[in-house]
């Protein structure tokens, strides 16, 4: 079977949309041909002439659904005369994004959330529930003394109870949070994209609290978890990250207790408790936070993440494939 991924696939890989679709094209290529072409390619000769060279059975395209991208996607199946996938993985909220798909229609949908699965089935649309990956080999946990000496790397104060959150400083991530997080023994720090940019006026009001704010990618980002004592993930806003959020279960790979809000898939994938945490509301957050600090009680939530391999997930999407190429209609 060859399998054209569409999703931008470029270094650096330091936000979700990318990490995706990089480890599913890996992934993928275990179980079938696999060529990545660049949506934002779409208007040169580099995505269509390879298109038309592979000659594929299956055009899946990853970033999630718009305007642009499911006229993107029908033009390259019906020029493929392939079969054709969207993943849903951050969904454009507009009615156009929406309603599109009943004119242009993918032969599949790969939805995360439940709200987001509901809102395109009832437009009749065949759909599937497929989360995203994490990689368990590298994001694991480490032991106390290998902590103390990453914070020494990173100039940390290895007295301090940290607090991290690995993602962009735009408004729309919720993350004022972490200035009534900041002090009274513990110390944020945020990791922040590189390729989608900040908003300036949040990473200043995060830095004058007294919040660190590394803007810049790290190759071993990692190392970052692993000195941390907790994951805070404050964002709301439905298009404040992809429904599946990465970093959430990279944390959680590292065994580090994790507090969020009922964001997008998370709920549906996991359940609470062994130190995972959902929030409603700013004053839970800050309470969850400081219980976490005072009893510091046993965490196992990297048990939660070790049957969402990037493998597996893979696997699932190929088995989805064949199904389709065979004229199957997957169960919504």
């Amino acid at each position: 079977m060859r399998v054209c991924l569409v999703g931008d696939t470029r270094q650096p890989l330091d936000e979700g949309m990318k990490k995706t679709s990089y480890h599913l094209a890996r992934a993928l290529a275990a179980y079938c041909e696999v060529l990545v072409l660049n949506p934002f390619d779409a208007l040169s000769k580099r995505f269509w002439f390879p298109l038309i060279q592979f000659r594929p059975h299956i055009v899946h395209y990853v970033p999630g659904p718009s305007s642009r991208s499911f006229i993107l996607l029908a033009a390259a199946k019906r020029t493929a005369s392939a079969k054709s996938v969207m993943s849903l993985t951050h969904p454009d909220p507009a009615p156009p994004a929406k309603f599109i798909s009943l004119f242009l229609r993918p032969d599949l949908l790969l939805a995360q959330s439940f709200q987001t699965a509901q809102t395109y089935r009832t437009l009749g649309r065949s759909i599937k529930i497929v989360p995203n990956g994490v990689d368990t080999g590298r994001f694991q946990p480490v032991t106390a003394k290998e902590k103390e000496q990453l914070r020494l790397k990173y100039d940390l104060d290895p007295g301090l109870f940290l607090i991290l959150h690995v993602g962009n400083t735009r408004e729309i991530r919720d993350l004022e949070i972490f200035t009534s997080l900041q002090g009274r023994g513990c110390q944020v720090l945020i990791v922040s994209s590189t390729t989608i940019r900040g908003d300036a006026g949040v990473a200043e009001r995060l830095r004058e609290s007294g919040c660190y704010v590394w803007q810049g990618y790290l190759q071993k980002v990692e190392e970052v978890y692993g000195l941390a004592d907790c994951y805070v993930f404050p964002t709301e806003h439905p298009r404040g990250a992809i429904e599946h959020p990465l970093s959430v279960m990279e944390a959680m790979a590292c065994n580090l207790p994790i507090v969020s809000r009922r964001f997008g898939a998370l709920p549906r994938f996991f359940e609470p408790g062994d130190g995972l945490f959902f929030v409603d509301s700013d004053d839970e957050m800050r309470r969850t936070v400081a219980e976490i600090k005072v009893r510091r009680q046993p965490v196992n939530t990297r048990t939660k993440v070790l049957s969402f391999s990037w493998d597996d997930i893979a696997r699932q999407i190929f088995s989805l494939y064949q199904a389709i190429l065979c004229n199957h209609t997957p169960v919504s």
